[in-house]
């Protein structure tokens, strides 16, 4: 991902002649012609080739920086094109075929020349187009065009092999003329593949122009502050131009992270969006954002500092794994903090989404999101993700081999919460596995909290495959069954009127289900089955003689109440049951106790 404000960052000295292009040539030249010397050394070779990479982004920021005065240049030798041409008709009359050789490669030389300037030119204009795509098509225009008049201009050297009985001055002409011609060439071919390399960097710069910020960096260039400050500078490989804008990067980079969460909320506002959720989400990625923009501003910082080049390139690429990384995690925040809202939504409401549903859809949607992440972080490392990929597709099979008990887990937990046996916060009972609250429903197990306050985690696929008790389950009903003994010397008579008063104090008891208990319930009929039944209702009320015990007379109670709850529950059972010993006292009845009787013969 190349920077939208590089060329902001890319800063020269700006010291501007009449055609710096022509400059640039003529600069170029001359480090040809030095680097060619027969008796240049090594290092020497080596310097000359450092100092032509630096004229190179010089020149290069120059034209990129400055597209209105570049575009503003007129193209040269037209005079000089003019007077050679000329030339050649005489000499074609006269049949002077050497002559008119010398001429043409001195007329090509200029084409040469004509061809470097509509090469910058054919660049600037290409900045003007609305989207990458179309810059990006009138880029491979101008390429193919450049490359096919090069060849066409190299061909006239092909013309020096017909030539017979050639004096041998004009013959060293010839090859002088060749030699200029092959140095506009190889001027025009560095600049070229300078300009394939940076592509992205020379489409970005119409923002500078836009802006007008290349007026700013001629402002600050040319002052009296900047005169006084570059030299003592110079050797932190900074001028003036560079250390304001660096200074101001970092004044926008503070501004804009400090009032993120004051501007998003302005925008929302004025967008009709500012709502509690939206406010809330913008909220818990304000970390994360901040990290973005501090990482695009040193970014900037680092890119001011280096200028266009390899190093620039590299440290890119470096800052580009970051804002993925960084970008990654905001959508996973954000999708977490949505469907952290419609879960609270879903139980606040007790509509019938459930919230097991959306919670593995946004860990599907997670997973996918942080492979994608993942998989651009490796392209951008360099890495074909074409080999990784069919590299997966031939291991496929290992690899589903190899990871079978969590893709048999995966589908468990997808019947789990297809045949919908639990949901999170119900009481369950697995089989000999465990039971407790139900925490969370994961995309490979379950994990239930015991009521000794442990916390298992049992597998989806054991799950599936076992028996499930949920006392969470039913609408109304939870089940109160005793046995009360009362002794064998009590009266039936008041045994009998005790029934009756417990069974009266239960069927008006408001905590006790009755069949006249009525229940609302929001869901269609089943048709197929009882719908008591499928809902978990049971009102049942019994109070019966049940057994003559060994040591009592026993009394079944055998009823349910409203509630569900278990504290609601236990309250509710503590009542009746203080209510019956009521009842057995008003009656004349006693409880029983396991007791013994001995018979003694006296015989």
């Amino acid at each position: 991902m190349k920077k939208i404000f590089i060329i902001l960052l890319l800063t020269i000295n700006i010291i501007y002649a009449n055609d710096f292009i022509n400059e640039y040539i003529s600069s170029q030249s001359l480090l040809y012609s030095k680097i060619t010397e027969l008796n240049t050394t090594a290092d020497k070779v080596e310097e000359l080739l450092t100092q032509k990479e630096s004229q190179e982004i010089n020149f290069f920021n120059k034209v990129t920086n400055n597209r209105e005065k570049t575009l503003s240049i007129l193209m040269p030798n037209i005079e000089e094109k003019a007077t050679l041409s000329r030339k050649i008709k005489v000499n074609i009359i006269l049949k002077k075929d050497a002559s008119v050789l010398l001429d043409k490669i001195k007329i090509n030389y200029y084409l040469a020349i004509d061809t470097f300037y509509e090469l910058c030119f054919g660049v600037l204009n290409a900045t003007y187009s609305d989207s990458k795509d179309d810059f990006e098509k009138d880029m491979d225009k101008l390429i193919s065009k450049n490359i096919d008049s090069i060849k066409k201009i190299e061909s006239i050297k092909n013309d020096k092999k017909t030539l017979e009985n050639i004096d041998e001055n004009i013959m060293v002409d010839i090859d002088n003329a060749i030699t200029k011609l092959d140095t506009i060439i190889k001027i025009n071919n560095d600049l070229r593949k300078y300009i394939i390399s940076y592509q992205d960097t020379i489409f970005k710069s119409k923002i500078y122009s836009t802006f007008g910020l290349n007026n700013i960096s001629n402002i600050i260039g040319k002052s009296n502050f900047a005169r006084e400050l570059d030299p003592l500078i110079e050797p932190l490989k900074l001028n003036s131009t560079k250390l304001t804008i660096i200074i101001l990067i970092i004044l926008w980079t503070f501004i804009l992270s400090s009032s993120y969460y004051w501007l998003i909320s302005i925008i929302l506002k004025y967008t009709h969006y500012q709502t509690t959720e939206s406010l809330y989400i913008v909220k818990r990625m304000q970390r994360v954002v901040r990290f973005i923009i501090i990482l695009f501003g040193l970014d900037m910082i680092i890119d001011t500092y280096l200028g266009v080049g390899a190093m620039v390139d590299e440290s890119s690429k470096f800052f580009d794994m970051g804002f993925v990384a960084l970008f990654t995690y905001l959508i996973y925040g954000i999708l977490n903090s949505i469907a952290s809202l419609k879960i609270k939504t879903i139980r606040s409401k007790k509509s019938g989404y459930r919230s097991e549903v959306i919670n593995l859809i946004v860990k599907i949607v997670n997973f996918i999101v942080l492979l994608i992440g993942f998989l651009v972080i490796l392209k951008l490392y360099g890495i074909d993700l074409s080999t990784i990929l069919s590299g997966l597709g031939i291991g496929s099979l290992a690899v589903a081999f190899a990871l079978k008990d969590t893709l048999s887990n995966f589908f468990g937990s997808v019947s789990i919460l297809l045949d919908d046996p639990f949901s999170q916060g119900d009481w369950i009972s697995v089989g000999n596995l465990g039971e407790g609250i139900v925490i969370e429903i994961g995309l490979r197990s379950t994990t239930i909290r015991t009521f000794d306050n442990a916390m298992i985690t049992i597998p989806n696929l054991q799950i599936a495959n076992n028996s499930v008790k949920n006392w969470n389950k039913r609408l109304i009903g939870r089940r109160i069954k005793m046995y009360i003994g009362v002794t064998y010397e009590s009266n039936f008579d008041d045994i009998k009127k005790a029934i009756a008063d417990i069974k009266e104090m239960l069927l008006t008891h408001p905590n006790i289900a009755t069949k006249h208990t009525k229940y609302i319930d929001s869901q269609k009929s089943i048709k197929l089955l009882s719908k008591e039944d499928f809902r978990g209702v049971k009102r049942t009320l019994l109070v019966n003689l049940d057994s003559f015990g060994d040591s009592s007379v026993n009394i079944m109670i055998y009823c349910f109440s409203r509630s569900v709850k278990w504290t609601k529950y236990l309250d509710v059972k503590e009542d009746v049951m203080f209510k019956i010993a009521k009842i057995l006292k008003d009656n004349n009845l006693e409880f029983a106790y396991p007791s013994m009787s001995l018979y003694i013969n006296k015989d």
